[in-house]
């Protein structure tokens, strides 16, 4: 026969009781919708960051748009960008800016203009960027090298050799 412990079940009650409180009074966040209307350049956003002075970068389809929180600054070809394509953003240590369009541009913006690498052939939209020696680097998809920018310019990057896996043999 069950019997009915009352300890247990006020335990149960109480523990039900608080989970209940917390999902209630859960604090809601606003949910905001930035389109054109507001300033952005363009609907469709491919790319995001949050930089160290607090500003959102997106970028889309047709330029860069920063956002301070109130308005929309945006940036296109007009104002020095290679391509209006923005596939890619990141921020360095230096608070500088890099835009990839996915092809074989890059561009450093430094809060007033803009500083265009050309690529020797078509790179990957992916910037890679290492926090803690502060360098850019774009890996080139056609030729499989790696570059990376120093004193402005772009350099190829020496990999060591590393010895083969044996997975192409394996999979023959």
């Amino acid at each position: 026969m069950f019997t009915f412990h009352y300890p247990l079940a006020k335990r149960l009650l109480l523990i039900g009781l608080a989970l209940l409180g917390t999902s209630v009074f859960a604090q809601q966040y606003p949910l905001v919708k930035y389109t054109v209307r507001e300033g952005l350049v363009q609907n469709q956003v491919l790319s995001m960051l949050k930089d160290s002075r607090g500003y959102v970068w997106c970028g889309t389809w047709y330029g860069l748009s920063r956002f301070n929180g109130e308005t929309f600054e945006n940036y296109t070809e007009a104002e020095g960008l290679w391509s209006s394509r923005v596939l890619d953003i990141k921020e360095d240590n230096d608070g500088n800016i890099w835009i990839s369009d996915g092809g074989n541009s890059l561009a450093r913006f430094d809060g007033k203009t803009f500083k265009k690498y050309k690529l020797p052939t078509n790179a990957t939209s992916d910037i890679l960027f290492n926090r803690s020696t502060n360098t850019i680097r774009i890996w080139d998809q056609e030729t499989g090298d790696i570059l990376e920018v120093k004193d402005d310019t772009l350099l190829p990057v020496q990999l060591p050799n590393f010895p083969e896996c044996g997975w192409p043999t394996i999979l023959r």
